[in-house]
């Protein structure tokens, strides 16, 4: 019997979310009702959706109306409906005047109506993809902005809006971002450093193609759902808090397969933890929803941006941008065939991790080591940030950069050691940090080890500078 198929999608949803932090973030740093706007406007992208339509909830323009539920996921619903096309038309039409007026044409809604015969559970599965499909043609678009042209482009006044707001709380977020300061850092409340972290979900064109089953598609949305939500981050948050109470995370925004937040610099390590926690509880429910002859995982980018907690939002989300962009087309073939794993971009240098907790360490757990190295080497009152910082004086001076002798003498000289006839700790820090560095730039050659600063590309100075 046919039955016409309704799917909605909610376009623009970056740009919202990306206007709705730099609004709230940055105009009303000191307003304790913050943290609840942000929280508001991520929910707008998913349980308000569902609501206005009626998939959930009694009072949506479908309410009572919806055969059933095909996909409901972060800012998509499909459902069938015995309802005739003029009505229909006439509920879509006013969902999209509602999200447009309301948020400013900040939200877009595009939709699709058409009739098919749905007799199976293949038939449903192949509905979906053509639904997904559609959303994504510039046909579909084009309609939506036929028939909605009059509302698009008549001048818009601005209005009091709904004002957001969400009963449910979040006592392990910080309130604002200015709540993540920490005397670890600075002594400064005023100025100090954050880390902000935008974690992506890999691999689910190729997830979601190679399920046959409608059923399996259902659950395994399902499955993302439960996980790329506040309520994920937030349980995930407490827990971490429970093993540290100085653990701070302030959520910039959730949805669809996007995760952004922001926590103290000194927590970098424990805020990807988190992202591979939430990996990781993915994935394990995928293997279980997964058969002898296929294995469902996805694996994860992140970008890492640091930046002081005063500056405006505009300029460090497009550079934590950049970091996650940059962790996405790093793929070595060795990466390929590691599947589940993480890549993590910090200044155009990418690591990577397995969530495999028996997996042999990867370059992220180097990274981790060597951290160790240079808090330990601090704690003995060796200056790391004075050393460090003058050594990248002198290598990205452009009379020495562009010298070969003059860079490597550059170099060489600065990491002469100062201690070592001390004989103390402060001498053994030292030494070790000295390692460190010379490893990034050592290349094995048979038994022996030759120290590099240039190849044909350039890459492994560019490597040693980030």
């Amino acid at each position: 019997m046919a039955v016409r198929i309704v799917t909605l999608s909610i376009d623009k949803v970056q740009t919202f979310l990306f206007d709705t932090i730099s609004e709230h973030t940055q105009k009303s740093q000191m307003n304790s009702g913050t943290l609840q706007n942000i929280i508001s406007s991520s929910r707008i992208i998913s349980e308000d959706l569902f609501r206005m339509i009626g998939v959930e909830g009694n009072d949506g323009f479908f309410s009572g109306m919806v055969k059933e539920i095909l996909l409901k996921c972060s800012g998509v619903c499909i459902f069938s409906t015995d309802l005739e096309e003029r009505q229909i038309k006439e509920s879509l039409r006013k969902i999209f005047e509602f999200y447009y007026r309301e948020y400013d044409g900040k939200l877009f809604i595009k939709y699709l109506c058409f009739e098919t015969e749905v007799a199976s559970d293949t038939d449903k599965l192949q509905v979906i993809r053509k639904c997904k499909k559609r959303l994504k043609s510039k046909s579909c678009l084009n309609e939506v902005i036929r028939e909605n042209r009059q509302i698009i482009f008549e001048p818009q006044y601005s209005a009091d809006k709904r004002v957001w707001t969400d009963e449910k709380k979040y006592p392990m977020f910080e309130e604002t971002i200015n709540k993540l300061y920490s005397k670890v850092l600075t002594d400064n409340e005023r100025y100090f450093r954050i880390a902000i972290i935008k974690a992506d979900l890999d691999g689910m064109g190729q997830l979601f193609e190679g399920i046959n089953s409608f059923e399996q598609y259902k659950r395994i949305s399902e499955i993302l759902s439960k996980y790329i939500c506040l309520d994920s981050l937030a349980a995930t948050t407490e827990a971490f808090k429970k093993t540290d109470d100085d653990f701070k995370l302030y959520p910039l925004y959730i949805a669809g397969d996007d995760i952004l937040f922001a926590v103290p610099a000194s927590y970098i390590v424990t805020g990807v933890n988190l992202c591979k926690v939430i990996l990781r509880e993915i994935n394990d429910e995928l293997e279980i929803e997964a058969d002898y002859e296929e294995k469902f995982t996805i694996s994860m980018s992140i970008g890492i941006e640091f930046t002081i907690n005063r500056e405006p939002i505009r300029y460090y989300y497009e550079r934590v941008q950049r970091q996650l962009e940059c962790a996405k087309i790093t793929d070595s073939e060795g990466l390929k065939s590691m599947q589940p794993h993480i890549r993590i971009c910090m200044n155009q240098y990418v690591f990577f991790d397995c969530i495999d907790k028996d997996a042999k360490p990867q370059s992220w757990s180097h990274f981790i080591h060597d951290l160790k190295i240079l808090k330990s080497a601090e704690s003995e009152g060796f200056k790391v940030h004075h050393f460090m910082y003058g050594l990248l004086s002198k290598i990205t001076d452009p009379a020495v950069r562009e010298h070969k002798l003059k860079y490597s003498n550059a170099v060489f000289y600065h990491l002469i050691p100062s201690y070592f006839e001390s004989k103390s700790k402060l001498g053994e820090g030292e030494l070790l940090l000295i390692d460190l560095l010379l490893k990034q730039v050592v290349e094995k050659k048979g038994r022996s080890s030759v120290i590099k600063f240039y190849d044909k590309d350039g890459r492994v100075k560019e490597k040693f500078e980030q």
